[in-house]
């Protein structure tokens, strides 16, 4: 029977560099920031889709019924 595998301590030589945490980070920032500006434009759209689906119904309701 093998002994029981016990999880080892990290040692120094195991991290990762720290410019590679830091572009690490910094990528995570940025494609953040990239998904939150991806959604205000999305929702930029809807309102403004929104907002011309109104004003067609008002322009609609306010042509008076042609002559017969």
């Amino acid at each position: 029977m093998e002994a029981e595998q016990h999880p080892q301590p990290r040692t120094s030589g195991d991290e990762t560099p720290p410019r590679a945490r830091a572009l690490f980070r910094q990528g995570a920032v940025y494609g953040l920031a990239g998904a939150m500006k991806a959604a205000d434009v999305a929702m930029a759209a809807a309102r403004g889709a929104m907002r011309g689906a109104r004003q067609g119904v008002a322009v609609a309701d306010r042509e008076p019924p042609p002559d017969e």
